[in-house]
């Protein structure tokens, strides 16, 4: 979408890689560490996506109004 704010696929999956990266130099990480890292990051990128919806209904139906009264 253009700002600087939106994270799409590739940008997880960087983050993702990254993070990996980071802990795997640093000490041996545990499956289930990795898992947690992966989760969180996840969940984070699942509730920026829903709030991205939020703000596309608001204007989708900001327009359909607009429509109704045009």
């Amino acid at each position: 979408m253009g700002n600087g704010n939106t994270y799409d696929f590739l940008d997880a999956l960087t983050a993702v890689s990254f993070l990996m990266s980071l802990a795997n130099y640093k000490e041996n990480i545990t499956q289930s560490g990795l898992q947690e890292i992966v989760h969180e990051l996840l969940s984070s990128i699942d509730g920026h996506l829903q709030e991205q919806d939020r703000k596309i209904d608001e204007i989708y139906n900001m327009l359909k109004e607009g429509e109704k009264h045009a």
